[in-house]
């Protein structure tokens, strides 16, 4: 049987965790929650590919584990060196939902997106691409979230604080909301809907899903 191993460094690891086991309830769900050198938002790519690996090295190379990098900071700047390094090894990444944006049919110049994420995650090439490829005649904001993932780990982050954050992106009237670091699933849907009424929430949650449903055995 297929063990899924989930890995992140705190709040989201939990939420993709716990939502596997309902989705795949024969399968055993393994948590890997480097906690101890969290949040990797505001670290180099070396580190945090360096940190991702050492803390995933028990279980790489190992045919029966199909490893959910359940973070969008480490997919967007270790994942492509894992599945490299690793190649016999089964990777599914969570990455930013720009594709699920375009896939929507929102891939238009109409199209006002707000990207929620870790300065890693912005500032890496994989983001880039999937901008470059997905979101060419999208407008997309990204409002400065560094601090949301300690936060949230650390019960923190009020909606006080997210307001002040979002607000001055109300003018605009985005019509997407890409939360792009998982640990800002814990943020209910309806926080965003009150700020951006017009706006499609794309949560990762269930792509993510189908695609490990995909590469499991058949059961």
């Amino acid at each position: 049987m297929t063990q899924i191993i989930v890995f992140d460094t705190g709040t989201g690891g939990k939420i993709f965790a716990d939502h596997f086991r309902r989705a795949f309830p024969n399968n055993k769900i393994t948590e890997v929650i480097d906690s101890a050198n969290s949040p990797y938002g505001s670290r180099t790519p070396e580190e945090i590919q360096s940190l991702t690996e050492k803390a995933l090295l028990p279980y790489l190379d190992n045919p029966d584990n199909l490893i959910v990098i359940a973070c969008n900071t480490s997919t967007t700047n270790a994942i492509d060196y894992l599945r490299t390094t690793y190649a016999n090894q089964q990777f599914v990444g969570v990455e930013p939902p720009i594709k699920a944006v375009y896939d929507h049919g929102q891939d238009n110049a109409k199209t006002i997106a707000l990207v929620l994420a870790t300065p890693a995650t912005l500032k890496s090439l994989h983001y880039q691409r999937l901008k470059q490829k997905y979101a060419a005649r999208i407008t997309t904001y990204e409002p400065d979230c560094t601090n949301w993932a300690y936060l949230i780990d650390h019960n923190e982050l009020t909606t006080e604080i997210s307001e002040q954050t979002l607000a001055p992106f109300q003018k605009y009237q985005p019509t997407a909301i890409i939360p792009a670091c998982t640990h800002y699933l814990s943020i209910s849907e309806q926080h965003f809907t009150d700020l951006f009424p017009d706006a499609k929430i794309y949560s990762p949650l269930e792509p993510v899903t189908n695609r490990v449903r995909a590469l499991l055995p058949p059961q």
